[in-house]
């Protein structure tokens, strides 16, 4: 099956959209079709639940399983039961309340983020779980360069010249290091797993970004655990208070953003 044949139709101003959107979708429904073809009983279409936000996915799989669309309310231990594999966003908390006792072997989000999936409890239970790494890189780096114009327009200020420190340099940072550098501004970087694989040349410690940079922006997954956990560093993201004002934490539940504040004001959630 070609996916092309089942994607829709889109006008000219919707295909950036699509692009977006393209690689979150193909990554969701891959271990899908994977899991179909590890189905014992062919004769039985394997069930599946997905919220109804998704954009792009109705019509995609109705061919070859049972397809259910769910609100993000309707994610519950009763509707999920009989279900085969959940494909769901950010706002689906998939927990061990939700999943205990139901038939669930697959999860995929179309999302970077993971920390809606119980992700030890799922390992403990052989659910497979995948995300969407990258899928939004272009959205994101484009809200951050925006956030920036719009700051720098009701302050009066130019952007070029500026220097903005960025803190996790991957999918989505250096899309914002590339627009950065074209306005023209100073690029600080800071990525620990990136320093130690590449060496330490050409990134730098949170400690200088914190004193030299005009502008933080961040782009990390929110973890707990290992060498490079980044949930210390939070307070980091909230107690810096630079010229500009701008730190987004992209990638986990609650987001700081800066440009949403007047000058002087702490940060604040901007859901």
């Amino acid at each position: 099956m070609k996916l092309v044949r089942v994607f829709p139709n889109l006008s000219a101003e919707n295909k950036s959209a699509y692009r977006n959107r393209q690689e979150a979708i193909i990554t969701c429904i891959s271990p899908v079709f994977y899991l179909i073809s590890r189905n014992d009983n062919q004769a039985d279409k394997m069930k599946i639940i997905a919220d109804n936000t998704v954009p792009y996915l109705k019509g995609i799989l109705e061919p070859i399983a049972d397809v259910s669309y769910l609100d993000s309310k309707e994610f519950t231990p009763t509707n999920i039961k009989d279900a085969d594999a959940l494909i769901v966003r950010s706002i689906d908390k998939c927990t061990r309340e939700l999943l205990e006792g139901s038939r669930v072997r697959l999860i995929t989000t179309a999302t970077i983020g993971y920390d809606h999936i119980d992700i030890h409890y799922c390992e403990k239970t052989g659910i497979t779980w995948k995300n969407a790494p990258g899928c939004n890189a272009a959205s994101v780096g484009q809200y951050v360069l925006s956030s920036l114009v719009a700051v720098a327009l009701r302050k009066g200020e130019r952007l070029a010249g500026k220097t903005i420190g960025i803190v996790g340099v991957g999918h989505v940072g250096s899309i914002v290091e590339r627009l950065c550098e074209a306005m023209g501004m100073r690029v600080l970087r800071n990525d620990p797993p990136r320093a130690e694989q590449e060496g330490e040349d050409g990134f730098v410690s949170l400690d200088t970004i914190a004193k030299e940079a005009d502008i933080i922006t961040l782009h990390v997954p929110l973890t707990k655990e290992g060498r490079f956990a980044t949930q210390p560093i939070m307070p980091f993201s909230t107690s810096w208070n630079g010229s500009l004002g701008l730190s987004t934490v992209a990638e986990v539940p609650y987001m700081i953003r800066r440009p949403y504040c007047r000058p002087n004001e702490p940060a604040r959630s901007a859901n």
